[in-house]
């Protein structure tokens, strides 16, 4: 492999990781939209957990 194959293996790398975080940080802004507008899913019986006060919170679905 050549310096400017690996410069550029290194850039695309580097794309990458940033797009993988952007992506990342749009799901978590997604999910918390959902949860303050009502619209969270629990998974069947999260409900029930949840009234017995074990701090178990809900999965988005």
């Amino acid at each position: 492999m050549e310096v400017s194959e690996a410069e550029r293996l290194k850039t695309l790398e580097d794309v990458n990781a940033r797009l993988k975080q952007l992506l990342a940080d749009a799901m978590d802004n997604a999910a918390l939209k959902d949860l303050l507008e009502g619209r969270l899913l629990l998974r069947p019986g999260q409900d029930e957990i949840r009234a017995r006060g074990s701090g178990v919170g809900a999965k988005i679905i």
